[in-house]
């Protein structure tokens, strides 16, 4: 692709030669000619000056006198737009030897589903791909463009959206957490209910998305999950959302838009998360939270406040000292007291 045509997808400027050539984006390190590579900021211009890269991506403002660069307002989403532009598109492998798909399941044209992969009785949207090892049960709505990966499990009864990647290991429809106690035992609480996925989600690997008791646990377009996530029965997730791994919900938790939970952060359950509600990593949430709240801490508080808090602590052993010192003058002074008296 020639840099030119690369600054027109890109929505940037050029300086230096359009016609060159460019085949890969690479780091600026390991970058060589023919390669595109970027620079996020000041910072790097020892490297930008050092790499061998035919081209670069820069930000507005930086220097670009030197070397062929791309001029871009926003570095990082422009980074992200090259690595797209060069990614190659495996041809759909189709149906492989080794794979189960049963005769009443509907496979959309250009997918591929490897060896070892068992599909019940579903429906597969197009340009599907489901890796080896992966099993999908019966009566599952898997969307268009969406990637399983090795070993993921999906339930009976599952829908999943368009473009949704679920990364190898993962389980999505296991029972929900219920049980009863009928005086000698815990009896099992029939989940009858599903999970639905929206467009555009990404669950990392080795994730638990639990079915709903009698409706859906639902993760909504566009939320990110990190690895190792625990979703427990009749959650939902709003749009947008990030969940960094090890985070856990139990049940029934309602979570807004663009919510960012760091990473072991856990939510108590039947709570409600509002819009835009920042938790920082290994958080107790045990309240429900406001749109734009940012906490902290367990039991999670306002974030500034566990900084005072955190800020305090540094200065327990000298305030214990500086009390202890106090209590043993206030002792002889009350020693003193008693003689006079």
């Amino acid at each position: 692709m020639k840099l030119e045509e690369i600054a027109h997808k890109l929505g940037g400027t050029l300086h230096g030669d359009g016609s060159l050539e460019i085949d890969r984006v690479a780091s600026l390190d390991a970058a060589g000619d023919g390669a595109i590579s970027y620079i996020a900021g000041e910072r790097y211009i020892n490297q930008f000056k050092k790499s061998r890269a035919s081209a670069f991506i820069v930000p507005k403002g930086l220097l670009h006198d030197s070397k062929p660069c791309v001029e871009v307002a926003d570095i990082q989403l422009a980074f992200v737009t090259a690595l797209e532009l060069f990614a190659s598109v495996p041809k759909p492998l189709g149906l492989m030897p080794g794979a189960h798909v049963d005769k009443g399941a509907i496979v959309g044209k250009d997918s591929s589903i490897y060896g070892g992969a068992y599909i019940g009785r579903s429906t597969l949207g197009e340009r599907v791909k489901v890796y080896p090892g992966a099993f999908i049960g019966d009566d599952c709505n898997i969307g268009n463009d969406t990637v399983i990966y090795p070993n993921v499990v999906i339930m009976d009864g599952i829908d999943v959206g368009e473009r949704v990647i679920i990364h190898g290991g993962t389980v999505i429809g296991g029972d929900g957490y219920g049980f009863v106690w009928d005086g000698g035992r815990h009896r099992k609480i029939p989940q009858i209910g599903t999970v639905v996925i929206g467009d555009d989600v990404e669950i990392g690997a080795n994730c638990a998305i639990d079915r709903a008791a009698l409706s859906k646990t639902e993760i909504r377009q566009g939320a990110k999950i990190d690895n190792l996530v625990h979703i427990a029965h009749n959650c939902i997730i709003g749009e947008n959302s990030l969940l960094a791994g090890q985070v856990g919900f139990a049940g029934s938790v309602e979570v807004g838009r663009n919510v960012a939970m760091g990473g072991q952060a856990g939510v108590s359950g039947h709570l409600k998360i509002g819009d835009g509600v920042i938790i920082a990593g290994k958080a107790g949430v045990t309240k429900d939270l406001q749109a734009g709240e940012k906490v902290a801490g367990f039991p999670a508080i306002s974030h500034r406040e566990w900084l005072r808090v955190q800020k305090s602590l540094e200065k327990l052993p000298e305030m214990r000292k500086t009390l202890k010192d106090m209590a043993h003058k206030i002792e002889k002074l009350e020693t003193l007291e008693e003689k006079d008296a």
